[in-house]
């Protein structure tokens, strides 16, 4: 039907490192060349759709790494939230942090399972989110 699924596959928690974003910016490109008319986003895992932000990126970084990381995940974060194809987040796990902003950059939001939790555990530390 033209609907992609894109299921990420990064265990234990599909964290976001340089590589997961720079093939996942790539696979947004390749949807909009062959003209997608949709995009499922889901998790390979049973328990977590995205930690988020991979710490050891930001943990004693190398200067051109982190420069490179940072660029990439606003890259990847304008391309989803801004795609000429209907986005769906199928959030089949916890998705705290940059998981929940990855969610939210979709245009709709399903969550499923259980009992699991979604949202900016940074608000709970006093930390501002960007606009």
């Amino acid at each position: 039907a033209g609907v992609s699924t894109v299921t990420l596959q990064r265990p234990p928690v599909n964290s976001l490192n340089l590589e997961l974003l720079q093939e996942f910016t790539a696979t947004l490109d390749d949807l909009g060349k062959s003209k997608s008319r949709g995009m499922i986003l889901t998790s390979a895992s049973p328990t977590v759709f995205s930690a988020g932000l991979d710490i050891l990126e930001m943990y004693r970084p190398k200067s051109d790494r982190i420069r490179l990381f940072w660029s990439k995940l606003q890259e990847m974060w304008l391309k989803l939230y801004g795609s000429a194809y209907p986005t769906v987040a199928a959030i089949n796990g916890h998705s705290p942090a940059g998981g929940c902003l990855l969610a939210l950059s979709c245009d709709y939001r399903v969550m499923v399972g259980p009992k699991y939790t979604i949202g900016l555990n940074e608000t709970q530390l006093g930390i501002i989110a960007p606009r």
